[in-house]
């Protein structure tokens, strides 16, 4: 189990750099990573704007405004009330996935930190050992009593995870919807 997690501790650690950046800049401004959630489709959020590329070109992109515009390669495309509403929603779900992904960052991250403390607590603990008083059972059951805290938290932030992979599977369907719903996304063979 120790093993187990420092490895998570380490990579929550790497998240919450991350995260910390990225926080930042959150509103209306550029993320450096694109967001992965659809097969052969990158999602990356610009200025408000939600924007989505073929994951093997760059050259070609559908741009969704925080006007809910639409917008392929450049070109606005003249939706209807209908059209406009999936586009809406499709805009909002992508920030609520990217916000509640950020969120459960910002938390891994604290959970990072909440397991280097468990660490020094077990260099304070090897001094403690000095004492007639204190034993290795005794450093142990702390440890682990701190351990077991982080767990819990850490098992809570691995169901928030499964939620937004629901949420994903979600917009999935509402990418599918937009295609079938306007012409000239159906048009394009990578969306």
């Amino acid at each position: 189990m120790k093993k187990h997690l420092i490895m998570v501790m380490a990579f929550l650690l790497a998240v919450s750099s991350v995260y910390g950046m990225e926080r930042k800049r959150r509103s209306k401004s550029i993320f450096d990573r694109r967001i992965g959630c659809l097969e052969g489709v990158d999602i990356s959020i610009d200025d408000g704007s939600v924007i989505l590329y073929p994951d093997d070109d760059d050259d070609e992109y559908v741009e969704i405004t925080e006007t809910y515009r639409l917008y392929i390669n450049g070109h606005r495309i003249k939706t209807n009330t209908e059209q406009e509403a999936l586009l809406a929603e499709y805009h909002e779900q992508v920030y609520f996935i990217v916000d509640e992904a950020m969120e459960i960052g910002w938390e891994g991250a604290k959970v990072g930190v909440q397991g280097a403390v468990i660490g020094l607590k077990a260099v304070v603990g090897v001094f403690r050992l000095i004492s007639p008083n204190y034993g290795t059972d005794d450093l142990e059951r702390d440890l682990e009593r701190e351990a077991d805290k982080i767990e819990v938290k850490a098992e809570r932030l691995e169901e928030e995870a499964e939620d937004i992979k629901e949420l994903a599977d979600e917009l999935e369907d509402m990418h599918y919807s937009l295609k079938r719903n306007i012409p000239e996304l159906r048009r394009l063979g990578w969306f």
